[in-house]
């Protein structure tokens, strides 16, 4: 998802978890497939970028635009004449819970595998000055 407002500019990359077991473990491999998609994605960080893809892909569904609906010629107008101030990169995957993140302690290879595959897409984000914020489920 591709979310702006004024001048700022979210893309959102979401994924949903393979069971409901409030005892699930971080899955390596679902986080692989979400900040591939991310870094594949940063693209869009850039205004132009966004501005060439929703011409090619002729989009006619809903564009909302700081929380009303407008047309993408309306839409496309408008981010030309916008500068971004804020860039952000959004990753939710709900293999990972707020209790992984809290307990430093106990890391297993699978959080150690983890915490490395996400400073390194961090660091990618902050090196084209982009925020990189990441959601666990609770």
């Amino acid at each position: 998802f591709i979310y702006l407002n004024n001048n700022e500019l979210i893309v959102f990359h979401i994924k949903g978890a393979s069971n409901k077991n409030k005892t699930r473990k971080i899955s390596t491999s679902a986080f692989e497939v979400v900040c591939g998609q991310a870094l594949k994605n940063i693209k869009f960080s850039q205004l132009d970028n966004v501005v060439d893809h929703l011409k090619r892909k002729n989009i006619n569904r809903r564009i909302w635009k700081n929380g009303n609906m407008v047309t993408l010629d309306k839409c496309l107008i408008d981010l030309s004449k916008n500068t971004l101030t804020k860039k952000s990169i959004v990753v939710f995957q709900p293999h990972l819970k707020e209790s992984h993140i809290k307990d430093t302690m106990n890391r297993d290879h699978r959080q150690k595998t983890l915490e490395a595959l996400l400073y390194s897409v961090n660091k990618s984000c902050k090196g084209i000055d982009v925020n990189f914020y990441l959601i666990a489920d609770k």
